[in-house]
């Protein structure tokens, strides 16, 4: 469950000014603390940091950016069309009763 949401002092992160919050996550297993840094002109994620704890000791971490917006995507990414070679076989759903 996530314990708390805390707002983070704006600051300087690669030459951008960011806002950030951190998330705390504590479950059976261990405790996940991620720091979110926002760009502050652009409202968009450049960084996300993540600490994994046990029992007070840092057990891993990792951390993701380089995020890609808008990035123009192919068309034929979304085709229905089976890919040359597949063959498409129908068939037949039974249902058992109503859908609850």
């Amino acid at each position: 469950s996530t314990e708390k949401l805390t707002a983070l002092p704006e600051k300087q992160l690669d030459g951008v000014t960011v806002v950030g919050f951190q998330d705390t996550e504590v479950n059976a297993n261990f405790t996940a603390v991620r720091t979110f840094w926002i760009n502050k002109s652009t409202q968009l994620p450049i960084r996300i940091d993540v600490v994994l704890t046990q029992e007070g000791i840092v057990i891993g971490g990792f951390s993701q950016s380089d995020f890609v917006f808008d990035a123009p995507l192919d068309d034929t990414l979304f085709s229905t069309e089976p890919p040359a070679g597949y063959t498409v076989r129908e068939s037949v759903f039974i249902s058992a009763g109503p859908a609850n």
